[in-house]
């Protein structure tokens, strides 16, 4: 998360500005270095390729995701791709103790096209690298505070 940019009390919204970081192998992607020059990366429109479904159940509005980005890959057949997103998304705030209130807001990552059993959604870095980083960048306008960030994985039970 990069910006808290607004906090609506009364329609349980936040408004917020992050980097969604994508990585996955395509193993229908690959090539020899050593035929071509040495080269081991590049980039590439992303809309030449397949793209994960990706989407935060939580967002209120539409992905309004720039047109024209670009995707990097490896010549192992790794895709990396990061798109910038502005997310509004429900949060059931409780401000009884406010100004000292403590919100937790949840941002949930799921597939239309897949279950938890046929992708793995995980995070590349620790918690504690990505809290870190979030409360370096972080733009809150000193009106609120991160306090940290966590994770939970979805376990698919049988």
């Amino acid at each position: 998360m990069s910006a808290i940019l607004d906090v609506n009390e009364q329609l349980h919204l936040l408004s917020s500005f992050l980097w969604l970081e994508m990585v996955w192998d395509n193993p229908f992607i690959s090539w020899n270095p050593e035929e071509c020059e040495g080269i081991t990366k590049m980039s590439m429109a992303a809309k030449n390729l397949w793209l994960p479904d990706i989407f935060i159940i939580e967002l209120m509005d539409v992905d309004k995701t720039p047109k024209g980005l670009t995707a990097y890959v490896s010549n192992e057949g790794r895709i990396r791709y990061k798109k910038p997103m502005k997310v509004d998304s429900i949060c059931n705030l409780d401000i009884f103790y406010f100004p000292f209130d403590q919100q937790n807001c949840t941002l949930t990552f799921s597939s239309f096209l897949y279950t938890v059993d046929s992708m793995l959604l995980d995070m590349e870095k620790e918690v504690w690298e990505i809290t870190d980083a979030s409360r370096n960048i972080l733009q809150t306008h000193g009106e609120w505070e991160l306090l940290g960030l966590s994770k939970a994985t979805a376990k698919l039970s049988r």
